[in-house]
């Protein structure tokens, strides 16, 4: 009980929108749809906080599961690949998983899994807005 009030307080002062955000936003569009696209907040630490879809009033809290380093080849650039993988969760419900991998030089894409349907969603960076208000 204590747990689910606890998450509720989380979500719902998660959900007062860019005023959390004091630090920026990164804005991701899909590759197969350009009208669908996200804002994230990220810390200074460029680790995301939440989401917001493009269209929508609501943002929703992402919680790190996990991080990953994987080794580029021994005379690439940069010389590591990191996958950070947040769990999205809604209104109580985990509704999917974001894996932020970011290559450095390459900038950072982000790959979306859908738990309801099991579909998948690649975004690519459109623009870095280093402001405190959403992309959108």
């Amino acid at each position: 009980m204590k747990k689910d009030i606890l998450l509720f307080i989380v979500l719902l002062f998660l959900g007062m929108d860019h005023a959390l955000c004091q630090n920026s936003y990164q804005c991701f569009m899909n590759d197969k749809n350009n009208t669908l696209q996200i804002s994230v907040c990220v810390d200074k630490n460029d680790n995301p906080l939440y989401v917001k879809y493009k269209g929508q009033d609501e943002t929703i809290p992402l919680f790190l599961l996990k991080t990953k380093r994987v080794l580029n080849a021994p005379d690439g650039n940069p010389k590591y690949y990191y996958f950070r993988t947040y769990r999205e969760v809604y209104r109580g419900k985990t509704t999917g998983t974001y894996v932020f991998t970011n290559a450095g030089l390459g900038g950072v894409d982000v790959t979306y899994h859908r738990n309801r349907d099991k579909k998948e969603f690649y975004f690519i960076l459109i623009s870095d807005s280093g402001g405190d208000k959403p992309c959108f």
